[in-house]
Parts: structure tokens; sequence; C-alpha cells
């Protein structure tokens, strides 16, 4: 973090000051114990808050989720940078899902003492839901498919066959008129991934090698 980093006040303030840049608060979860479900639920009110602030009617507490644009949701994951949190927002089709589906399908399909039954649209081909059966108490197979979730908690977002035990295992989902599901998730944000260059272009002729 850098050193100009502040304490965040209340939600409100931050979500009504200026953007600043990604860990320039600091992040102190109070009344939260030291667990996956409750920090996502920090970050679940937190989130929802900024899109109302911004976006949606403050004396309702709703947003119209239909009317979000990419850019909308990006300043939104920008005020949640500014706290060290990476929020990811897609928007899932029926196609999208069934491409997680399948991915998942083709990691599993070869497992000892395991039948797949799938429902599909007869129309589209597209798969709607997945049914696992393990016999013979085959606990390798179990542990063999807990962690392919693990893997593919994108498609575990739908199937919630496992249950979410870190940050970014736990999701947001609101479905839409148009058959669309908006998925929300978080995890904490890594820090070298935004952290500016050590100096600028200009400042780096000085430390060029010269013949």
């Amino acid at each position: 973090m850098s050193g100009n980093e502040d304490k965040i006040g209340t939600l409100e303030e931050l979500f009504k000051a200026e953007l600043k840049e990604p860990f320039h608060y600091k992040l102190s979860l109070t009344d939260v114990r030291n667990n996956a479900k409750d920090i996502f639920e920090s970050m679940r009110k937190m989130y929802t808050m900024g899109l109302v602030i911004h976006f949606g009617n403050e004396d309702s507490q709703s947003v119209d989720i239909q009317t979000l644009s990419p850019e909308k949701i990006e300043k939104i994951n920008k005020y949640m940078l500014s706290i060290g949190i990476k929020a990811t927002y897609k928007v899932y089709k029926a196609s999208d899902v069934d491409y997680l589906y399948r991915r998942f399908l083709n990691r599993i399909d070869n497992f000892k003492d395991l039948s797949i039954d799938v429902i599909s649209d007869w129309k589209t081909q597209m798969i709607k839901s997945i049914r696992l059966n393990v016999t013979n108490n085959n606990k390798e197979t179990l542990d063999e498919i807990m962690k392919e979730l693990e893997d593919h908690y994108e498609a575990n977002f739908f199937l919630k066959m496992k249950p979410p035990k870190i940050l970014k295992e736990f999701a947001i989902l609101v479905s839409t008129k148009d058959n669309a599901t908006h998925v929300i998730n978080f995890d904490f944000a890594n820090i070298g991934d935004y952290s500016k260059p050590y100096c600028a272009a200009q400042q780096r002729e000085k430390f060029r090698y010269r013949d």
C-alpha cells in the first residue's frame, strides 16, 4: 500500500468522494469474523451501495441492473480497487453457461464410478442442468470432483455443488428478463498488478548506459 493510504469513514463517504488510486484506503472490516463468507457479505453490501449511490435510487435503495453499462460497472470496480478489492462483473447468457458446463464435464467424464445426467434444451442443445452420481462410495472420485470444481468455480456459481470456501468462490447472481444472469464476485487484488513503474519513461533516460 502507498504511504498516503487513508482509513475509510462511511461507505457513503467512500463512494461520494473522488476516485482514488488502487489500494489508497486501508481496509478495516469491523464486525466481521475472519472468514470468507462474512467478508463476501461486507463486499456485497459495499458494492450494492456503490451502485445505488451512483446509478440507482437512494430513497428506495434500488438499482435497475439492466441499465448498467460497462462504463458504469468499471467505475464501481475502480472504487472497490481503491480499498484493495478486485470486483468482477460478468453477464452470462445461456451459451456462456453451457460453455462452462461442458468445460467442467470434459474434465470429469472419465472419472471412475461416476454417472452424469444432463438436461438440455431440445432446440438449442444447450445444457440447462447437470446431475452427478458417484457409486460404490468412491471417495477418491468425490474428492476429484471437488478439486475440479475449485478450478471451475464459475461453473459452480450455477451448479452449486461445492460450498464456497474462499472469497472468489462466493457470488451475487441476478437473473433478468432477457434470460441472462448477472454475476458479481470479489477477490483480494494483487498490489503488484496495479503498482506504478519505479520511474517514468523520461526519468529512465538518466539511467541508460552510455558508451
